[in-house]
């Protein structure tokens, strides 16, 4: 039996139910608790809590379609998932987005992409790519000569990361 609390993220949403069911189905959590003001959804190492935004912030709030990207926070969550592109097809199904494969780059020992849910809260998806698939470092800097990849977040310094255009 664990000691410690699991870690966890609290997201305020306006739409509960719909990015509830957004990230249950995205992430293949459990639903453990649904209340009228939240809904925790978890697996084995950890917990999302989704809670209702209180209805005098709520009505300040539109959200369009397709959700605005909400870049303006500090925090960007990192999400495993076994496939980012049968994640970018079930993102775009449940009213969310992840950008497409020519936004993806490698970081460490993953494949990596941004995508926003349904109310346009940005997280990072991370695919884990096994040793014999990775690019080796010459072959990155050839690719990189000839434009084929829009960044290397490993051998950038934070800020400098080649910026690109939002859908």
């Amino acid at each position: 039996m664990p000691t410690s609390p699991k870690p966890g993220v609290l997201l305020y949403v306006k739409n509960l139910e719909q990015v509830a069911r957004f990230y249950e189905r995205l992430l293949t959590l459990a639903v453990s608790r649904t209340e009228e003001d939240h809904i925790v959804l978890e697996s084995e190492a950890c917990q999302l809590i989704l809670h209702r935004l209180p209805p005098y912030i709520a009505e300040s709030i539109v959200i369009q379609s397709p959700p605005e990207v909400r870049e303006g926070t500090p925090v960007k969550w990192l999400l495993p998932v076994p496939s980012i592109a049968d994640a970018r097809l079930l993102a775009s199904s449940l009213g969310g987005q992840v950008w497409p494969i020519e936004r993806e780059w490698e970081f460490m020992d993953m494949r990596v992409c941004d995508g926003i849910d349904p109310e346009g809260n940005v997280f990072q998806l991370r695919q884990k790519v096994p040793e014999y698939l990775r690019a080796s470092p010459s072959t990155r800097a050839s690719l990189q000569t000839i434009g084929d990849v829009s960044g290397d977040a490993e051998h950038c310094a934070p800020g400098d990361a080649p910026q690109v255009e939002r859908p």
